[in-house]
This record gives C-alpha cells, structure tokens and sequence, in this order.
C-alpha cells in the first residue's frame, strides 16, 4: 500500500501495520476514533466469533491480510429469529421429549420420531442445534423453520435477508439433491407465496454463513404478504430415505441486508447503530482525504450510504456516498446543503462500486478546487466549489455528521488519512494506482 510521509499530514490513523492501517493492536487507538453504540456486536476474529462491548470500535485482522487491520461499522439491525442460541430445545426425537428451540416449527417432510435434536453446544463462539434427520420423507422437500407463521410480520416492497450458519457433522447427502435458506412470503391467514431461494449450498465440516435475500412482492397472486417464515429447505423426494446430521447456528431475520450475527434467547433482539467519527480539525479550507473501503454488499436501489460525511458550521457538508439510487452502484461525491436550503448543489460521479472489494478514494479540496480519485477510474476535477471554512473538525463514518447512520448493510475500512494540505496530482496518482 502506497503512503505519504511529511508535511501537512495533520491526521495519521489507526496503525501497526504502516501510517495508514486501521491496525488491532493500536494502544491509542481511540484517541482517533470513537463509536457512539448503543449495544454489544459481535465480529468474527480469527474464525472465532467475539463480542465487542457497547461504544467500542469493531475491528480486527484483514481474513484476506492479517497483517493488516479492518473497522466495520454497521446500521442497526433487529434479528427477527427469537431464538438463536438453542433456549428451549431439548436433546431426545421430537416424539420422544426432545424440542426445537422456542419458536421453531417441527420441520415438514417427516414424522416427529425421524427428527431428532442431537446436542445443544457452542463453537468457535457460535452457539448451535445439532439435528439428525433420519427417516423417510413424506414430501419433495423437508423444511426446517426457525420461526413460525405470523412471527415475522412483513409486507410488499420490503427487503429482507435470512442467514445461518451451518455444517455437516454426519450421514450422507445421497436422495438429498440441494440444501437452501429460503425465506417464505405468506398472506395473512397463512396462505402461501413463491419462497425466495438461493442458489444451492455446499455444505461440508466447516462453519458456513448462508445467506439469502427476499424482495417482497405477491409475485403469483397469493395476496397482500403479511408475514415472513425463515426456513431451511433440504430438497429430496417424496418417499426417500434419508440420513443426516447437520449443525444450525445463530440463524437470524432481518430487514435489508445480512449483517453481523445477533444472538437472541427467547425475544428478538436488536444491535443498535454504529456511529463512528474520527477528529479532522482542519477549517482553513485547504484539505485532502484517502480513504480505504469496501461494502458487503450493493446499496438497495433509493438509498444511499456515506463513506464520510464532513460537515460546516454552515450547515452545507461533503459527502463520499454509494448510491443505489440514481445511479444504481455509483460512487458520488456530493456538496449538500441543510434541507432548508435546497438540498445538493454539486455532484460528482466517480465511478462504479464493487461488493466485497477494496476500492480507494482520494479527495482533494482547496478552497473552490476540487479533485477527486476512486482506484479504477481517472481523476475528475471541478471548479466551482464552496465548501464552507469553518466548522471542519469531524469526519463521520457511515454516518451523516450529525449524527444519523446512512448505511444499508456493513462497510469496513482499512485505511484513513486527512491531509492539512492539497496532494498534488502526482501525488493522487501514486496513492491511487500504488493501492492494494
């Protein structure tokens, strides 16, 4: 990773690993970020999955680059799966004393006496149900559901994603031809709607995370959906014998887009918003940032989500932000004053947004001059700009600078810098094109 050393660098962040790294082992780490949440989240941390206390920044190794270091911030999310964690389940054969956690349905495609809770445990931090599927099925497909009708209240137009962790602990696939997390839509009353299945899994020994997104619309005449049932199709044939012993862990419902594990006992549960800001005093109007970024996933279509938000005493404020608007996928660079005052006055496209890939932006103000970069893509200059003097002293992260989250799902960094000064073109260039 390409990095400028010398003058006019007035903010140097987070780093172990060089003077850009959001590092992990960083002692005065929070002297220059702080995350203003409400509650515990979690993360996982060397394939374990760790807590994070209320009001402590998320971060920890790169998966891809453990020598390097990663902050995640995140909205809120609320994990409509009342529990997650195993209460109320019990070992033993559904016909025979053993239960499904509280919540659950008994799956169908087979006779109580054919599903059996194994064990109750947890690994690697994931809390999990170890069910044994033994018998013969009595339907094409056997459902596990991890709530019930009417649980999840939902409606058309909404977005929604279910998620499980799950392995393969023994037996076979053979007479099981897919396995799939697939989010059932149901009119009120219970009636049926197409489910939302993903592509098929591959499970194996290792803990996977499946996910699968559902856009809510009564695609096939079912009537108005009212409800959402999370469920787990093991797709055979009817009148198969089958024989499998599969772990199911922290499955979780929630609005929008998968985010990190929430564990619930019994309720629903919510993990409140991070809302993470970083000191930039630099009010003389002259100033550079490079910022390091990827998002998890595409922005929902009409809305949008800030990599930064700098904003004036003035009210008017500096936006880095995806736009799944507009312009589906599109990084935008935008100039926006307060509501009263009309809302945008300056836009700059930069280029396209990839899921789950690190892209580098560097933006260059000084007094009316912009430049600004995105890796991939050329320089774009303007000349009209006015962003105001005064008031620049706080870069929020996925979030406006007052204070409102502005994500849809997570957004990691691995780098930050604010410059006092502006780079030079030469300088961008080598930023931009030296990123890795």
């Amino acid at each position: 990773m390409t990095q400028l050393h010398g003058a006019g660098q007035r903010h140097v962040q987070t780093g172990e690993v060089g003077i850009m790294g959001i590092g992990a082992a960083r002692a005065d780490f929070e002297n220059f970020v702080s995350c203003d949440r409400a509650t515990s989240a979690t993360a996982l941390v060397g394939g374990v999955l760790s807590n994070f206390a209320a009001g402590a920044v998320v971060r920890y190794p790169d998966p891809d680059d453990p020598t390097r270091g990663v902050m995640r911030v995140e909205p809120q999310a609320t994990n409509h799966v009342r529990s997650n964690d195993g209460t109320g389940a019990a070992v033993g054969r559904l016909d025979a004393g053993g239960a499904l956690p509280t919540g659950w349905t008994a799956p169908f495609g087979l006779p109580s006496s054919a599903v059996e809770v194994v064990q109750i445990g947890e690994d690697v931090g994931l809390p999990y149900i170890r069910i044994r599927l033994q018998g013969v099925t009595t339907s094409s497909s056997v459902f596990i559901y991890t709530e019930g009708v009417g649980a999840v209240a939902a409606e058309d137009g909404q977005l929604w994603a279910q998620s499980v962790y799950m392995r393969l602990i023994s037996g076979s696939l053979a007479n099981i031809s897919a396995i799939r997390v697939r989010p059932e839509a149901r009119a009120s009353g219970g009636t049926g709607h197409s489910g939302y299945a993903g592509s098929d899994v591959a499970i194996g020994a290792d803990w996977q995370r499946c996910a699968q997104g559902a856009a809510l619309a009564d695609a096939n005449g079912a009537g108005e959906i009212s409800y959402l049932v999370p469920t787990i199709q093991i797709a055979s044939t009817s009148g198969a014998a089958i024989d499998v012993t599969l772990d199911i862990g922290l499955p979780q419902m929630e609005l929008d887009a998968v985010t990190s594990p929430i564990r619930t006992s019994g309720a629903m549960a919510t993990r409140a918003a991070d809302v993470v800001t970083t000191p930039a005093p630099v009010n003389g109007g002259v100033f550079s940032v490079v910022v390091d970024f990827r998002f998890s996933a595409v922005q929902v279509a009409g809305r949008s989500a800030r990599v930064f938000d700098f904003g004036g005493d003035e009210g008017r404020s500096l936006r880095l932000q995806h736009n799944g608007g507009l312009n589906t996928g599109d990084l935008l660079l935008v100039l926006h004053d307060a509501p009263s005052e009309g809302g945008a006055v300056l836009g700059v496209t930069l280029g396209v947004i990839t899921a789950g890939l690190w892209q580098r932006a560097v933006v260059v103000v000084d007094g009316a001059d912009l430049r600004v970069r995105l890796s991939g893509e050329a320089e774009v200059s303007r000349s009209d700009f006015a962003l105001p003097r005064s008031g620049l002293h706080t870069l929020a992260l996925g979030a406006s600078h007052t204070g409102t989250v502005a994500l849809v799902g997570p957004l990691e960094y691995r780098a930050i810098t604010v410059y006092d000064r502006s780079l030079s073109s030469a300088e961008i260039t080598e930023l931009v094109e030296g990123a890795s």
